[in-house]
């Protein structure tokens, strides 16, 4: 009996024989040999060798179905794995496939009863689930998110292929790529529990109440609804952030706009450590009901970020160091943090951090970018093999997508403005004098407790 592996092996091959993936195919000792049949193939011959390798291996990765879609979409937060130009292509890939039919999405949607109207015509379709509109007995407007049918047994399919595939073909970096797996496999498995996203949305509503009760929205999720195959929650009527045009008719402030973009992003990371971490346009809608103070509401909440804060403090002390261009204190900062091993010397890593930043930082305040710069770190540290937290490179991707949409919203907003005086306030709570009447006035009582103790 022919195994599934080699079924589904003999479809990608036949897609990397059509895209000409052979350069990272030849990488592998079993495949090195057979360098000779890149002639060979007429695709190479006619059309495929004009066309770039990021662009080819993208187009592999939408005809080989919207799951791999989804991997591509993860394998784009690796800059530390993957070459810039493959990486620039990757971000590029959309999420959009063909809904399944009105019966399907009917019984999925079961019981019925919960709901007194459900539009069976998506509002929304992807590679994981899709989105209806509904409305609820009392008149409530609401949304339904369910997942595609059989989808947990298709992801596991295919993660087991690449598992697979990747012990078959051996490539030089294979620990990497198997650690870089079993990230797309807890991210994949997160996002198919229709619980855990209402939960991710539960927790940023909480923390937009304390921080952003006027400027952030987050709808409410019904609980009594939700299951981890389906999620009800309120619907939104917001525009969409990229229909510019509208949202300037309608009387908002752009510049304005951006600035809270960017404010809400970085309360969200150091202040709450709790953010939204797949803010791409789709995901963001503005309500203008009140221009002079508009409203931003996102949804799609599969994805957050956290990060310890030590990494916190590491990212907000490097970024001010490196407007400084201070490098030594950067690689002091990444000793101090324990991001470089003892035996790096730190002169030579300044070096580094300044050969891949300096280029970045010769231009004026507007125009640097605070992904490339996180970028740039990034980039250093993997020429000294230092294994990064996945968070982070999430945070970078997250960044970039912030920083492309506020340059889209005002092409002459300057971020680091707005990110610099975030930055400097939350580094004093942490290290200033309020830093240690915060720590007194959380730690005071355990504090007396151990002192009565020691003195009994």
């Amino acid at each position: 009996m022919i195994k599934p592996h080699f079924i589904q092996f003999i479809r990608i091959f036949y897609l990397v024989f059509r895209y000409n993936l052979d350069e990272f195919l030849l990488q592998a000792p079993y495949f090195r040999r057979l360098y000779f049949l890149r002639w060979c193939n007429p695709f190479y011959i006619f059309s495929n060798r004009f066309i770039s390798r990021g662009q080819r291996l993208t187009l592999a990765l939408q005809k080989a179905g919207p799951l791999f879609v989804k991997f591509g979409q993860i394998l784009s937060t690796r800059q530390d794995i993957f070459p810039k130009d493959i990486v620039d292509q990757l971000v590029t890939l959309q999420d959009k496939v063909p809904p399944f039919s009105p019966n399907i999405a009917r019984q999925l949607i079961h019981p019925l009863s919960h709901f007194s109207h459900v539009n069976y015509t998506p509002i929304a379709s992807a590679s994981i689930a899709q989105v209806h509109a509904a409305t609820l007995h009392d008149g409530t407007h609401v949304v339904i998110k369910i997942l595609r049918p059989k989808i947990r047994a298709l992801l596991a399919r295919d993660i087991a292929f690449l598992r697979w595939g990747a012990k078959f073909i051996k490539l030089e970096n294979s620990s990497a790529i198997q650690g870089m797996i079993d990230e797309i496999e807890m991210t994949l498995k997160q996002e198919t529990n229709l619980v855990n996203e209402a939960a991710h949305a539960e927790q940023l509503k909480e923390n937009a109440k304390i921080n952003h009760a006027t400027s952030l929205f987050i709808p409410d999720i019904y609980w009594d609804l939700t299951t981890e195959n389906r999620l009800v929650m309120e619907r939104i009527y917001g525009l969409p952030i990229m229909n510019i045009a509208a949202i300037k008719d309608a009387g908002v402030n752009l510049h304005a706009l951006a600035k809270k973009c960017v404010e809400i992003f970085f309360t969200q990371m150091f202040q709450d450590n709790y953010f939204h971490a797949d803010l791409h346009p789709g995901n963001i809608f503005i309500n203008v009901t009140k221009p002079e103070c508009p409203i931003i509401e996102l949804v799609d909440f599969g994805i957050v970020g956290s990060l310890p804060l030590k990494d916190r403090r590491y990212i907000a002390e490097n970024m001010a160091a490196l407007i400084d261009k201070d490098y030594r204190k950067v690689a002091k900062l990444h000793r101090e943090s324990g991001w470089i091993p003892a035996y790096v010397p730190e002169i030579a890593f300044a070096h580094a951090i300044q050969t891949v930043c300096a280029p970045i930082l010769n231009k004026s305040l507007k125009d640097i970018s605070l992904a490339q710069l996180l970028l740039g770190l990034i980039q250093a540290a993997k020429n000294y093999e230092i294994q990064l937290q996945p968070q982070l490179l999430l945070l970078q991707k997250t960044l970039l997508n912030i920083e492309s949409l506020c340059r889209h919203l005002d092409p002459d907003f300057n971020i680091w403005d707005v990110t610099q005086p975030i930055l400097k306030r939350w580094l004093k709570d942490q290290i200033g004098p309020m830093a240690m009447i915060n720590f007194l006035k959380n730690n005071l009582p355990v504090i007396i407790r151990n002192m009565i103790l020691y003195r009994q």
